[in-house]
């Protein structure tokens, strides 16, 4: 029962653009957007970090750009939609996308065939950024250049001219590999970790995306974001690349342990009724988005460690009346009584 959207569907942008992801950490922070890759929701974003877990939400890493590069020719993997415009159109080379278990998208231009994957690290605030060439064009050499986009505000907010955050790159103990990002004001400070051969600085603001849920809400529906350069790769077949984004020192070593862990997890849950209802996936996929819900409330390191229950996503906290309601469902049921 994977969760998984076909070539029409994600070329067609009205639809693809309808169609949202959501992952979470367990500590009331997310990462959320669109099968499109544009953001529809200011409430969107790779690394939405709960700086008091389970709440005080902020956007962080916004989003990424993507532009590749074979023998020559670009084609853009990113989508974005400004006013009155979507460019660039990056769903058009869309191939599939898929939960598994963070959002997979596969894209084609020309002969090449590339995956982007997200996943999203339960326990802490993390996010891994990845992508692979699974088909190799003959004779061309793919080049791919990334660039991830920050916002730094409160979820609830937009980011722009008049209250634009200062943000700050410098190398993390003088390592090329690894960036230290801060900002005035933002109560985290992020770490980026990447495996580029090539990373060129150039700071600056990219103005006016679109939230068309926002429009549609009543709300301000426009961003400014933030970049500090871009990474460039060049890419070998079945050879991943990218980078991490986390609130502590990040490698992009740890991408395959990120990635590992989060199908253990995944699988886990997904396999939590089959002795009882064999060959029932569905419960299994309950199980798991059940999960998304229990929240950590409180600080580890401070030896405050209790459950709560997060009323709903993308902008509710946790609500006592919600909890009640739902706790036999999402611990007893799940058999996670420990929870309850």
């Amino acid at each position: 029962m994977n969760i998984a959207f076909d070539t029409a569907t994600c070329r067609n942008f009205e639809t693809a653009v309808s169609l949202e992801w959501l992952c979470t950490n367990g500590l009331g922070g997310y990462a959320s957007g669109t099968v499109s890759g544009a953001n529809s929701r200011k409430y969107h974003g790779y690394l939405v970090v709960a700086a008091q877990p389970p709440v005080e939400r902020y956007v962080m890493l916004s989003r990424t750009e993507e532009r590749l590069t074979i023998g020559g020719q670009t084609e853009n993997l990113s989508t974005n939609e400004f006013p009155d415009v979507v460019q660039p159109q990056g769903y058009l080379n869309l191939l599939s996308f898929r939960l598994d278990p963070g959002p997979v998208w596969r894209f084609q231009a020309g002969q090449a065939v590339i995956e982007k994957s997200l996943v999203f690290a339960h326990g802490q605030h993390t996010v891994g950024v990845k992508y692979e060439l699974i088909t190799a064009p003959r004779n061309a050499p793919v080049k791919l250049q990334v660039q991830p986009m920050f916002a730094g505000r409160d979820f609830h907010a937009t980011i722009q001219a008049d209250h634009r955050p200062n943000w700050t790159a410098v190398p993390f103990e003088d390592r090329n590999d690894q960036l230290t990002l801060t900002a005035a004001g933002l109560p985290v400070r992020l770490y980026l970790g990447h495996n580029a051969p090539r990373y060129v600085p150039g700071a600056c603001w990219w103005y006016n995306y679109c939230f068309r849920r926002e429009r549609m809400r009543g709300y301000p529906d426009r961003e400014d974001l933030w970049t500090p350069g871009f990474f460039e790769f060049t890419l070998q077949a079945n050879v991943p690349v990218g980078f991490i984004c986390s609130t502590r020192p990040a490698s992009f070593d740890q991408q395959e342990q990120l990635f590992a862990e989060a199908q253990v997890r995944r699988r886990a849950f997904v396999s939590a009724f089959e002795t009882q209802r064999p060959g029932d996936e569905f419960l299994g996929q309950l199980s798991l988005a059940a999960d998304q819900f229990l929240v950590q409330r409180g600080s580890a390191s401070a030896g405050i460690r209790q459950m709560s229950v997060i009323a709903g996503y993308p902008w509710f906290e946790d609500w006592g009346r919600d909890t009640f309601i739902a706790l036999p469902g999402l611990t007893l049921v799940t058999g996670r009584q420990e929870a309850a």
